[in-house]
């Protein structure tokens, strides 16, 4: 699977200029060259705890624009934007289909220290699906430091988008590489750049690891744009001549 990811600023509480910013980094992609488009967390507004001021319904701009994306690369989209449900704000990371098909995962662990939880709705179910053979599960953020949510031993790609401080980036590049090894696949994470809105600075260290820990790639540039052949042979030989995750505790979650 070819998988495509961007790691740039954010202009804060600007919809249309995100927009408009993104169009032009992803103009160098033409249809049919990746698979997969990858944006960091809330990459149309930055981290915001002011949802009323940013909130769409489900097919608002931000979903039209995505689906556009997806039917013009002939792609899957992904990332998370502030959407509004039956009354309540979400963290929702939307995935568009080329086809038009639409999933959605509710970011769970809503980050307190920043007074997310007061704002948004936690959401209550994960979310794995099939693309191009991969079985992908989509996660947000603060999620990351949570590896009973993250537990699997059935997917392939694990994908973190986020907005994740450069305060608290050892952290991030520690937990993405302890999440790719106890769950033998494939993490991604993708974060932002840049200065938000409260004055909080964003380092990147956008990184792909393999299922053995083992670093990919790494983004050091402040906008980097990523295109990565991801083999499915290579981690299905993995886990046949590694098989721990049959050794795996079972348990259930709790809502």
């Amino acid at each position: 699977m070819r998988i495509h990811w961007l790691q740039t600023d954010i202009i804060w509480k600007d919809r249309l200029a995100n927009h408009a910013h993104v169009s032009h980094l992803l103009e160098q992609i033409q249809p049919n060259e990746v698979d997969m488009v990858v944006l960091p967390e809330m990459w149309n507004s930055g981290f915001c705890m002011e949802p009323a001021d940013l909130a769409e319904s489900h097919e608002g701009e931000t979903w039209s624009w995505c689906l556009k994306q997806a039917q013009r690369l002939n792609a899957l989209v992904l990332g998370s934007w502030v959407t509004t449900d039956s009354g309540l704000f979400y963290n929702r990371l939307h995935v568009a289909f080329p086809d038009g098909r639409h999933l959605h995962y509710n970011k769970r662990h809503l980050f307190a220290y920043a007074g997310e939880d007061q704002h948004y709705a936690s959401g209550r179910e994960i979310l794995d699906f099939v693309w191009k053979g991969f079985t992908i599960r989509p996660l947000v953020c603060f999620d990351l430091r949570f590896p009973v949510w993250s537990r699997t031993t059935s997917t392939d790609l694990l994908i973190y988008v986020a907005n994740w401080p450069e305060a608290r980036i050892t952290a991030w590049d520690q937990l993405l590489a302890a999440r790719a090894i106890e769950n033998q696949c494939f993490v991604l994470g993708v974060n932002r750049t840049g200065i938000d809105g409260y004055g909080i600075p964003y380092v990147g260290h956008s990184a792909l690891y393999q299922f053995d820990g083992k670093q990919l790639h790494y983004s050091e540039k402040a906008n980097d744009q990523v295109s990565f052949v991801l083999l499915k042979e290579e981690l299905d030989k993995f886990k046949t001549r590694f098989p721990f995750h049959l050794s795996a505790d079972s348990f259930t979650l709790n809502s």
